[in-house]
């Protein structure tokens, strides 16, 4: 009976070590969304005022909030400050959320539709990137390398929206992905940003572009409203690729590396009890498998 005594002893401490651990990554989670509320204004229905230039409507379960707000918890998420954020929207949890932020370039061509060539712009992006790296880290902000792309770019005719993803490396050698569209409109872009974890980007992508859907320039900031005497950005598609902003994604995903965490310790749990079970087995048998 001893075998079998040692075999339920370990099996518990297991299971307590287990339960304990995800009861303080519930806490870590709960005391999370309870910094974030506190951090913003919070609008959970409606529609949400991206600045005066856009709107956006809020799905039942999700949550938007202004300017202030949008500074205020990136701010907390580590990403310096910026007077051209618009607006932060996601589901109430943030398992992923979306940051509008708006450049005043004025209208944007798209000419040069035909000449994306990701090879060719990935290789202009790494050089703005570690430039852009090396002023993050003299600001205390953390250096983050450009891999490649996640998604290349792809430009939509149909809605004026202009998509791609990069693929980065943050400086705890953490995969960080952002999802960016340029939703171009009559006097500027408006630059939508999806945050996530890289292993994510497949199952909340969906869910961002639905939400998108729910966007809509406000009356006389239409693309298709643009007429002779407005202001013209210099450069084309090629151009806003080269200025995408990149956010500190990793420090965002705070609550998704939580669940990550929970996940990995119940496959090891999983694994060290299969293990425990052919040990006890061997016992009987009188063989290892």
């Amino acid at each position: 009976m001893k075998p079998l005594v040692n075999f339920l002893v370990i099996l518990s401490l297991l299971l307590s070590s287990a339960f304990l651990s995800a009861q303080d990554e519930a806490n870590d989670e709960a005391e999370f969304l309870a910094a974030i509320d506190a951090a913003a204004e919070w609008e959970r229905n409606g529609t949400g005022e991206i600045g005066k230039i856009a709107k956006v409507a809020i799905p039942q379960g999700y949550r938007f909030t202004g300017e202030i707000g949008t500074e205020q918890i990136l701010a907390m998420m580590g990403n310096p400050p910026s007077e051209t954020r618009k607006g932060l929207i996601g589901p109430a949890d943030l398992r992923w959320f979306a940051v509008f932020d708006w450049d005043a370039r004025g209208y944007v061509k798209d000419d040069d539709k035909d000449e994306l060539n990701p090879d060719e712009l990935l290789k202009d992006l790494k050089k703005i990137n570690k430039q852009s790296s090396a002023a993050r880290e003299e600001a205390g902000y953390g250096k983050l390398d450009l891999v490649g792309w996640a998604y290349p770019p792809h430009y939509n005719e149909q809605t004026n929206n202009l998509e791609w993803a990069l693929d980065l490396v943050d400086e705890n050698g953490e995969r960080v992905v952002n999802y960016q569209t340029k939703l171009l409109g009559r006097r500027g872009v408006m630059e939508a940003v999806l945050v996530c974890g890289p292993d994510q980007l497949e199952a909340f992508l969906p869910e961002f572009q639905s939400m998108l859907q729910g966007y809509e320039f406000s009356e006389g900031q239409r693309y298709t409203e643009f007429v002779e005497g407005d202001k013209v950005a210099k450069g084309g598609l090629v151009a806003l690729i080269a200025g995408g902003a990149v956010f500190a994604a990793a420090k965002t995903g705070l609550l998704s590396a939580i669940l990550l965490k929970m996940k990995k310790l119940w496959i090891f749990v999983v694994a060290a009890i299969a293990g425990i079970f052919r040990w006890f087995k061997s016992l009987f048998t009188g063989r290892a498998e």
